[in-house]
């Protein structure tokens, strides 16, 4: 994406220039529904999962979230289902220039940047 949005080859890109700098994570014992939540308001496609020492255990994506709805692993009994994750996959699809400031964004947890 940086490539194509800068019109630069991927070998003159630095990381650091394009990574997200603020981070949301969540914990492997933490609820999936905060996590589809937390996907939905902050428009993120993948969430890192990470344990108590702050390392990097795994990632819940939107495609985790379908394929284990689809497969009756969870339900509205555990706080989401598929019409749950159509719903987060409507918000994080939504382009930029749709989304009117959150109060997460606000506090700068995630500062996208305008359309256009």
């Amino acid at each position: 994406m940086a490539a194509f949005t800068r019109g630069l080859p991927l070998g003159s890109i630095v990381v650091g220039d394009v990574m997200s700098k603020v981070l949301r994570t969540v914990r492997p014992e933490e609820d999936i529904a905060a996590a589809s939540a937390a996907m939905r308001e902050l428009r993120l496609r993948r969430l890192p999962v990470v344990n108590s020492l702050g390392r990097l255990v795994g990632l819940v994506t939107l495609g985790d979230l379908a394929r284990k709805t689809s497969q009756g692993k969870f339900s509205a009994a555990k706080g989401i289902d598929q019409e749950g994750v159509a719903e987060t996959l409507a918000a994080v699809s939504l382009p930029w220039s749709a989304v009117q400031p959150s109060a997460t964004q606000d506090r700068g947890l995630l500062r996208p940047q305008p359309a256009g």
